[in-house]
């Protein structure tokens, strides 16, 4: 019980994603004046504001540009799914969504002003919200939280008992035990005096250990 909020907090991370995309993500101005703003929906379409810079980011959108946002948005669902799926390789898949999609943020991050720049031939100016840096961000702690909870769960693996007892770890195979430690002592033939395992002649007389 005391794990579930643990367990809980890559897929939460992941799903703020949505809601994060309701937030500024860019604004286009013409000098002194703001054109359109979009939030992460809107700039992933190219719909909205009803203006010039609509049907600008329109074309951006449809061209492939910042459309890509909603490969953010599908690794997003992907991450909080996989934080639910109880296989080795889970944790390492939901990181690599949260940090995939991070990157492509950040990358629309720097690439959309020019977008815009060069759509409006250099009369409009694209400028990055607050909105897109917290997406980025969180994208990157879900990952982050996907990996420590793969480390919480490979954690309690059980290694070899002292009394020499074998142990099956977190994945099942079993290993036998260590005959160096589980082996009867040996016993020199000539004085009787006891010689580790594994000793062919005595350290005291020199005789053969039988």
């Amino acid at each position: 019980m005391g794990e579930s909020p643990k367990r809980l907090l890559s897929p939460a991370l992941f799903l703020l994603v949505f809601l994060l995309f309701t937030l500024p993500f860019m604004t286009v101005s013409c000098g002194s004046q703001r054109l359109s703003a979009y939030n992460g929906y809107q700039l992933a379409s190219g719909k909205g504001g009803g203006s010039a810079a609509s049907s600008m980011m329109g074309a951006s959108s449809s061209g492939g540009g910042a459309g890509i946002l909603y490969l953010v948005l599908l690794l997003a669902a992907a991450g909080a799914a996989l934080s639910f799926v109880k296989v080795t390789w889970a944790p390492l898949g939901s990181a690599a969504c949260g940090v995939i999609g991070a990157l492509i943020l950040l990358g629309v991050g720097f690439m959309a002003p020019g977008v815009v720049a060069s759509k409006s031939q250099g009369v409009a100016t694209g400028s990055i919200q607050i909105g897109l840096w917290l997406a980025m961000l969180v994208m990157l702690a879900a990952g982050a939280s996907a990996i420590l909870l793969g480390q919480s769960r490979s954690g309690g693996s059980i290694g070899l008992t002292t009394s020499g007892q074998s142990s099956i770890g977190n994945a099942g195979v079993f290993r036998p035990p260590d005959s160096s430690r589980t082996a009867a002592p040996s016993f020199c033939g000539g004085c009787g005096a006891p010689a580790p395992p594994g000793t062919q002649f005595c350290g005291k007389c020199g005789a053969p250990v039988g």
